[in-house]
């Protein structure tokens, strides 16, 4: 059995702030490094669980015969058709930012690249008007449609008001 890394508090939230100000064209008044704080406490609890969720619909479901998902299920296996890291990037949208399924789960930098990477692309593609439209994108791929995650949109927005424990500290 794989074992994949988990992060404490204090290393997510130094990586936030080391990448949150690589994402671009953010609406008014959001802050990139408490952004990534948000979106790393909805999708593992700021770090404590990490391991790769595997989403049918890319093993086997409706997305995995797209010729990009299918080449990714053939060089990963199960993990080529799941979401990992502290930020749950799936693997194809990590891959299309040239980083491999395998560095988001076991590289928290490169699990950050990959995250601003899509978050960039997503945001260029659907220009999203404030916090509570990047949550909605982000958890169900496009906040202008009409399935709106009501519940992650509202963990998003108080983990967005949660403090990251100070910069260089030892918190966990």
């Amino acid at each position: 059995m794989t074992v994949y890394k988990n992060y404490t508090k204090q290393q997510i939230a130094d990586a936030c702030r080391r990448y949150g100000c690589q994402l671009l064209n953010l609406p008014a008044g959001v802050n990139g490094a408490q952004l990534l704080w948000a979106l790393s406490g909805n999708e593992s609890s700021f770090g404590a669980d990490c391991n790769p969720r595997l989403e049918p619909a890319y093993w086997t479901g409706k997305y995995s015969a797209d010729t990009v998902q299918a080449k990714i299920n053939k060089l990963f296996g199960p993990l080529g058709a799941s979401s990992s890291g502290p930020w749950q990037v799936m693997a194809i949208n990590a891959w299309k930012g040239g980083i491999s399924p395998a560095d988001v789960a076991n590289d928290l930098d490169k699990a950050a690249r990959a995250t601003v990477g899509f978050l960039n692309r997503s945001i260029a593609a659907q220009w999203p008007l404030n916090l509570a439209d990047i949550f909605d994108m982000y958890n169900s791929g496009n906040w202008k449609d009409t399935i709106v995650p009501h519940q992650y949109i509202a963990d998003g927005v108080k983990n967005y008001g949660l403090p990251m424990p100070a910069e260089g500290g030892t918190n966990g």
